[in-house]
């Protein structure tokens, strides 16, 4: 027993050679002793291949094979917060069936997903739609109820289909994120240049009642191809984009609550589509230079947006308190337009521990356990 106890830690540091002899003189005077046989075998096998052993702890099995095959990685640094330990009982049988490879990681660490082509297929099929109403309205004669459906329905299967075809090989959540923000944020913007005009044809029954459809529907069109570059150059992971995304909804935001301080009796479709015009863009600006210096996670962004919203609330709040009634929509854009990007800043900052830094995160050591019911490794895994 102390023989194979022995050859097993040298099996771990790397002895090969001088595990084999142990192990062979334990064979040799127990032929049916447990694990020896298996142990002597797989020594064999170490001895070409001397850089891979237990003792390293940056060797890690591969997910793609089988335990024989070894894969270097990079070490876990030394400053890891934490470290859990479970202990395998050697079995005597190193051989395990092979399991399926995990999907392959793109970009900076996210891994392809069913989920963001199902997502992207979605908001890409709801973009259909509106085409097919926008071609039904930009027609001379315009369409009946069928004629309406009909568009509407092939529009979205048409989107749609061609939204799965072209993931068919992958998508990562963060691409798909990257083009559903493009998307809506184009149309978005199309909005906001059709009122910016003036929002010319916004009676259905004026000649021109297809420019606020057009308007749309091309800003979303354009939204998207921009989108679909931007996944395909940068590959973004979903935490940037959300971050982005957060800045044009809340720029947006602070635009109209500045735009409606001066005077919201007279407020012209001018101004909100000139306030969502420099807003989005400038928050979108600024959530993409914040996302290249500071990284966060899509799930992070929820509470950062809930926080924006809360410091939004806050400032209707305030406007109650210091309002006399007659002024109170000046003040409501005044405390929120204050209140909500510290909302949003106080919540980015308590947030903060919630994303683990990549290097002190997912890595895994493996190590020889100490002799208890037999020998077995020890899997340590740092969070």
């Amino acid at each position: 027993h102390e023989h194979y106890d022995r050859a097993f830690v040298l099996y771990a540091d790397g002895a090969y050679v001088e595990a084999q002899a142990l192990l062979e003189e334990v064979l040799a005077a127990c032929p049916d002793y447990r694990g020896a046989a298996d142990l002597l075998r797989h020594a064999g096998e170490r001895a070409a291949r001397p850089a891979a052993h237990l003792g390293n702890p940056s060797a890690v099995p591969s997910a793609a094979a089988n335990y024989g095959n070894w894969e270097q990685i990079p070490a876990p640094p030394a400053t890891a917060a934490a470290a859990g330990a479970v202990a395998a009982g050697f079995t005597g049988d190193w051989e395990q069936p092979p399991v399926d490879s995990p999907a392959v990681a793109t970009g900076e660490g996210e891994q392809d997903s069913d989920l963001a082509r199902v997502e992207l297929s979605i908001v890409e099929g709801l973009m259909g739609a509106f085409h097919g109403i926008w071609i039904c309205g930009w027609v001379d004669d315009g369409c009946d109820e069928k004629g309406l459906i009909g568009l509407s329905i092939g529009g979205a299967a048409v989107f749609a289909g061609t939204a799965a075809a072209l993931t068919w090989d992958g998508i990562t959540m963060g691409q798909g994120t990257a083009i559903e923000t493009g998307t809506f944020f184009g149309s978005w913007l199309g909005t906001a240049a059709w009122m910016a005009a003036g929002a010319p044809g916004d009676s259905f029954s004026s000649d021109d009642s297809w420019v606020p459809i057009f308007s749309v529907a091309f800003g979303g069109l354009a939204g998207t191809v921009a989108g679909s570059v931007l996944a395909v150059t940068a590959v973004p992971d979903s935490g940037r984009v959300a971050l982005a995304a957060s800045g044009g909804l809340w720029g947006g935001m602070l635009g109209l609550l500045i735009s409606i301080i001066p005077d919201t009796y007279n407020y012209p479709p001018e101004a909100f589509g000139a306030s969502q015009l420099i807003g989005v863009p400038l928050g979108m600006i600024a959530g993409i230079v914040g996302g290249s210096v500071h990284r966060t996670s899509r799930g992070r962004m929820f509470l950062v947006d809930l926080g924006a919203l809360l410091g939004g609330a806050l400032g209707v709040a305030g406007a109650v308190l210091t309002s006399d009634g007659s002024d109170f929509a000046q003040h409501v854009g005044a405390w929120s337009a204050i209140l909500l990007p510290v909302g949003f800043g106080v919540t980015m900052w308590l947030t903060a521990s919630l994303d683990v830094p990549d290097e002190v995160a997912d890595h895994v050591s493996i190590t020889p356990a100490g002799p208890g019911d037999g020998p077995g490794l020890t899997v340590s895994v740092r969070f």
